[in-house]
């Protein structure tokens, strides 16, 4: 369409941001938690709301994450950024309730 070189973005790059932030950093997060608690580094009896805001901070995507990644590519088109961020929060939705599930299930 109306759209130059530089204001566009690669299916498999976009693709690639989404499944980093919104499958692998959660599921980092998990394990990060859990190996924590198991090597005693943090008590086992923690109160559940640091680790729900610590797996909230590992599974919602940052608007600075993926601004700094469009520069990064020579992107400085809004519509794009904008329309990454926008798939990212809207899937985030699924992902964030789904990491939380398993976390809960797996954890307690």
């Amino acid at each position: 369409s109306g759209q130059s070189e530089q204001d566009s973005m690669s299916p498999i790059i976009m693709a690639s941001i989404g499944i980093t932030r919104l499958i692998l950093l959660p599921l980092m997060g998990i394990f990060l938690l859990s190996g924590l608690k198991r090597m005693r580094v943090i008590s086992a009896t923690i109160d559940p709301l640091i680790e729900f805001v610590a797996m909230v901070q590992f599974s919602v995507p940052s608007a600075a994450q993926l601004n700094t990644i469009a520069t990064m590519n020579g992107l400085k088109c809004k519509t794009l950024y904008s329309r990454l961020s926008l798939l990212q929060y809207s899937c985030s939705t699924v992902t964030l309730t789904g990491f939380m599930m398993v976390y809960m299930v797996y954890e307690f």
